[in-house]
Order: C-alpha cells, then structure tokens, then sequence
C-alpha cells in the first residue's frame, strides 16, 4: 500500500527504484558483472546503468573494481529488503497467495519474470531455490536431485554450510542430456558446496526390466538404490510431457499412449493429467512417483508461462510441498 500511494505523489521516485531494483538482482544473479552485460540484461542504454551505478556506489550498496561491479555487504542486505517491498508493489505477494490456495501447495515462492521470454529468470529460480533448500536442511538429511537445466542452477547460489552429516545423491540414473545438466552433475555440485558426502549413480536412465534385475544384484548399486529412496529431501523440476518422452527417446507405442490420455506434465519419471492423475510412470532406475509420499520436504522448481499446464497437473498430484516458479508461469496458471 505505501509503494502504491508513493507511485501516486512522486511517480519519478517508484520508477527509479524499480530500475535500481531490477540492477541489483542482476549484479547479484551475474556478479562481478560489467556496465555493457548489465545494460543488456536490463533492455536499459548504459547511460541509464551507469548513472544507477553511480548512484548505488556512492551508497556503499556496490563495488566497482577491474572485475565488475558486484554487490557489497551492505547490497545484499538493502537487496534482501527491497525484494520484499517489491513484492508487494509488483502484486507478486498477492499473486502467491492466490496460486498457493489455487494448487493446494504449502509453500509457493514467485520470481519476477518470465523464462520464456527472459531466460535469465531461470537463474532467479536458481537463487530463491539455494536460499529456500538450505532453510529446510538438518543434522543427517539426505538430499535426492533430479537432473534439468532449472534444477542445475542451484549450485551456484549455494554457499559453505554448518548443518553437520548431509548427503546428497542423484535421484535417478543418466540420460542423453547435456551431462552439466545430469543429476549425478547436479548433485556432486550441491554436496561440494555443502561440504556434503555425494552418493553418485552411474547407471543409464532408462533400462530394460531383465537388466533393471541384473544391476539391482550388484551390492554397491543396491545399497546407493536403499539410500536414495530414503531421501529425506527431494529436489526437482518440472517438464512438458511430451518433451521429456521425446528427450528419453520413448517409444512410439508409449508416445501415443501419453496423447490419447492427455498427459502435460512430467516430474520424477511420472507423466502427469491435467486433473494430476498419473497417466503412466517411466520405467527406470531411481526414485519415481510412487516413493514421493515417502519423502518428508519435496520441493519442484519450474518457470515459463509454457509450463503452466504441466505445472499445475505435477501439483495436483498433491505431493508437492514447496514450489519455485516465475511470474509468467504463476499467471498463466491463474487465468
């Protein structure tokens, strides 16, 4: 309400903290970070950018060296505020309300932006993920990661931590993805930053149900199989149906299956209705849909108003305890 009544008496003043706003979530996405980069990132002239720049150096609020600029202590602190101010006078607290009642879902946290229009809001995803992951862990937690290029931003934003015992593994084995975006990738990046034990699973994705027997009677391979399905905490993305059988080289028989029965979505093996029933679940090595209600804290990262649908139906599974998403997906969702 304040950001709203100031909009009305100095118009000038909201605009120029939008924009500065704006600027400081990219130094902090891409620091250090350059004028000409931020001036791209931004759509702004770097005439605009260096003038916030200026202005935001001669606060203490941002460092200026060879590197970049990159945000100071006191930056991350103003920027930890304004992201909640912001909130408010972007609609982005009411327009998470509403998506929280709309798909049943505890916790929902909504960045600015759309992936598909601006991909950089992936990396947004990736950041509010870390900060809300590392919130949720404890003493002795084992964390299962799927693969996916949402997912495989969270590394990045995470920092050393003190909870004691983690382990992290990949929730399922490899697929023909690019291997920065595999789970086993993903997770041995999220176990270093936590300076956590990583449980790798060098097994293809998808195998047949004689060879699933074979690898299974292997002692080492069992025992990683018994400590991912224990995951105390699951963190995964969300992809279109069709896209991720494609991405798997699914069978046609099984292709013409997921459309006759309209499946959009797909998260952790399992193709997804629009209502959230499960049209079929992928035969493979690893955590599926069925071990979901066995897993204490699940939280699904996903963004772009393509998603919503797959969204939605992954949601109404009702086994979906956090959600990060962006505001495109968050609107397309609602209308």
């Amino acid at each position: 309400m304040t950001m709203h009544l100031l909009n009305k008496v100095v118009p000038d003043m909201v605009d120029k903290l939008e924009g500065k706003y704006y600027l400081m979530r990219q130094i902090k996405l891409k620091q250090p970070i350059g004028r000409r980069s931020l001036a791209q990132l931004t759509d702004s002239s770097e005439r605009i950018v260096r003038g916030h720049i200026d202005d935001l150096s001669q606060t203490g609020i941002v460092i200026r060296d060879n590197a970049g600029v990159q945000l100071s202590a006191l930056g991350e602190e103003v920027l930890e505020k304004l992201e909640e101010i912001m909130a408010e006078f972007l609609g982005i607290d009411d327009l998470k309300k509403r998506l929280k009642q709309h798909l049943g879902v505890k916790e929902v946290y909504i960045v600015p932006g759309d992936v598909d229009i601006n991909p950089g809001v992936k990396e947004g995803i990736g950041l509010l993920a870390a900060k809300v992951l590392k919130e949720k862990l404890s003493s002795e937690n084992t964390i299962a990661v799927t693969g996916g290029s949402t997912v495989a931003q969270v590394p990045d934003f995470l920092t050393g931590q003190e909870i004691k015992n983690l382990v992290v593994v990949p929730s399922r084995g490899g697929n023909q993805d690019d291997i920065d975006i595999q789970a086993n990738t993903i997770a041995s990046r999220i176990a270093k930053k936590l300076n956590a034990q990583f449980i790798p699973l060098y097994l293809p994705e998808i195998v047949t149900k004689s060879a699933e027997r074979i690898l299974l009677e292997d002692v080492g391979i069992s025992k990683t199989m018994n400590i991912i399905k224990r995951a105390d905490v699951l963190l995964h993305g969300i992809g279109i149906a069709e896209v991720m059988a494609r991405k798997r080289n699914t069978a046609t028989g099984l292709m013409l299956q997921l459309k006759e029965k309209e499946a959009v979505g797909e998260a952790v093996g399992g193709y997804f209705k629009r209502d959230g029933s499960i049209a079929t679940v992928s035969e493979a090595i690893g955590l599926n849909v069925n071990d979901l209600e066995n897993i204490n804290i699940k939280i699904a990262l996903a963004g772009g108003s393509s998603k919503a649908e797959a969204i939605s139906a992954v949601a109404f599974y009702g086994q979906m305890d956090v959600l990060i998403t962006d505001e495109g997906a968050a609107k397309a969702i609602l209308d």
